[in-house]
């Protein structure tokens, strides 16, 4: 994924897929390196051995644009928390996506000197630094960590599920849903990281979230609004805009596909959540 080297934009990557397998790019996935980190605003699907492709990415890492090193990466821990991934999502709004990246990570910097940590976090901008610093990793940790994880993925594979909703002190804020119970399985662990980071930066609480009101609001899929985009022969891009909640959907237009890949429904206007 190289960068432009003349005339570098903040919000422009670009992509070549020297695979034999078509790409699958999720909003949220956090692309460190160059003169800036970067979050993918909106899912898309890039075919086997294309490119260069332009990426619609967000900046993530407030006072910097000089480069930190050539190469580019993903965060492997853990995708964009909810609360920095919906401005990019829903408001393709680069002010809106700075102003949360600052107070996710100001958040994180109060939670941490609360507990009392022997280390600091570290003295930077970087969304990605902060929540990959030991003294985040340790709160994220006590969510279940690595055992959590692979114990709730366990319980989602038995029960043939294809995606999750969070809720966070009992408020509905966030569902990703996937074509199948293996794709869901291969983003768990970025998207569970993304939500108890959420959480560990909320405030504090204790509503137990409902069940019967999850379901009802994961089964209220349409909306009074719908705004699609299509790459022919690649994908389609849907927007869909509901009472207080938008829906983001990625159907697959590859040949033999024709299926909804993935989705994601978003509470309107997400503000900070509230933790456990």
């Amino acid at each position: 994924m190289p960068s432009r080297q003349q005339g570098a934009e903040v919000n422009r990557l670009v992509l070549y897929n020297n695979s034999a397998k078509p790409l699958l790019l999720l909003a949220g996935e956090i692309v460190t390196g160059g003169h800036q980190d970067r979050v993918i605003g909106s899912d898309r699907i890039v075919p086997a051995n294309t490119g260069p492709i332009d990426l619609s990415v967000f900046f993530v890492e407030p006072g910097r644009w000089t480069g930190a090193k050539p190469t580019f990466g993903s965060m492997s821990i853990q995708m964009a928390q909810p609360d920095v991934r919906a401005p990019a999502m829903a408001e393709q709004n680069q002010d809106r996506v700075w102003d949360n990246v600052r107070s996710s990570n100001a958040r994180a910097a109060a939670k941490v000197a609360d507990a009392g940590a022997a280390a600091a976090l570290p003295n930077t901008s970087s969304y990605a630094q902060v929540y990959a610093s030991p003294p985040m990793q340790k709160m994220i940790a006590g969510y279940g960590g690595a055992e959590s994880e692979r114990a709730i993925l366990q319980e989602l594979r038995t029960k043939g599920a294809v995606g999750v909703v969070v809720a966070i002190n009992g408020r509905l804020l966030w569902a990703d849903l996937f074509a199948n119970t293996d794709l869901l399985a291969k983003y768990w662990p970025k998207l569970m990281g993304s939500y108890a980071a959420e959480a560990v930066t909320a405030s504090s609480g204790a509503a137990t979230p409902n069940q019967q009101d999850a379901e009802a609001w994961i089964n209220r899929l349409a909306g009074g609004r719908e705004v699609a985009e299509t790459e022919p022969g690649v994908y389609r891009r849907t927007d869909i805009t509901g009472e207080g909640y938008r829906i983001f959907q990625l159907t697959s237009l590859l040949p033999g596909t024709g299926f909804d890949v993935h989705l994601t429904k978003i509470r309107e206007q997400v503000e900070p959540a509230l933790g456990r």
